[in-house]
């Protein structure tokens, strides 16, 4: 389980990269009894009128969907081909939300 993982390092004593804010998507999951996508759907989405912003690729969002790329050594730009898995085990708080 992806929640379970030890600390690299202890709180404030180097910063690396990580999962945390995901962890934080779960955490609002087993405390709400929901999923991410209907806590912060209707309550938030929904006011700032966010309607085609969600955690799963709809088909015409995929249509819409900007590759990312990545620079080369040798300066040229490549697609890499990265998308959030559309059936995660958690709805990801820190990188999940397509809009």
């Amino acid at each position: 389980d992806s929640v379970r993982r030890p600390l690299l390092c202890s709180p404030g004593e180097r910063w690396s990269d990580g999962v945390s804010t995901d962890g934080v998507g779960r955490i609002v999951e087993a405390a709400s009894g929901q999923k991410l996508s209907e806590y912060v759907g209707q309550p938030l989405l929904g006011p700032l009128q966010m309607h085609d912003t969600r955690f799963k690729l709809t088909p015409e969002m995929r249509q819409r969907l900007a590759t990312i790329h990545h620079r080369g050594d040798n300066g040229t730009l490549a697609p890499m081909g990265l998308e959030v898995p559309q059936e995660p085990e958690f709805e990801m708080g820190g990188g999940g939300l397509y809009g």
